[in-house]
């Protein structure tokens, strides 16, 4: 996934990660442990693995970003495109999984054309974790809605 070796995010960790099931997250993930200065790398991965759902394996040192074969069926690809530095990151998450251990149900309402529907809000981030200080999240909400 690297391309440019002189890129701070190219020289971190990247470490793929997901929100909890009732776990309340700050906009923009502002609280994320890896965001706290004052913690050593050991303990905000720790505080990350308690806060949020990480695929056990992840250690400073290395990335780790679910491949084929993931935890609870979890994928996660990455495709270079020919001629760029761009790359894409395709995640796919069975539904039970997504259910029962990621999202939380924020909504559940009645809509005439529609009948019941429930909302479910989930979140999938990115972290850039080394030891260069400058540690940086990328971190955002999906809501899947679900007639009943």
């Amino acid at each position: 996934m690297r391309n440019d070796p002189t890129s701070i995010v190219n020289t971190s960790n990247w470490i793929l990660y997901f929100s909890r099931k009732n776990a309340l997250i700050a906009a923009g993930d502002t609280d994320n442990p890896l965001l706290q200065p004052e913690l050593p790398p050991s303990e905000q991965l720790a505080e990350l693995g308690a806060q949020y759902v990480v695929t056990p394996g992840v250690a400073f040192g290395g990335d780790y970003i679910v491949s084929e074969g993931g935890a609870q069926g979890v994928t996660a690809r990455s495709t270079q495109e020919p001629n760029s530095l761009r790359q894409s990151l395709t995640i796919t998450i069975p539904h039970e999984y997504l259910i029962g251990t990621l999202a939380s149900r924020s909504m559940q309402y009645y809509n005439e054309e529609y009948g019941n529907t429930t909302t479910w809000t989930f979140g999938i981030g990115m972290a850039f974790s080394g030891g260069h200080g400058m540690n940086m999240v990328m971190f955002d909400r999906f809501h899947l809605y679900e007639k009943n």
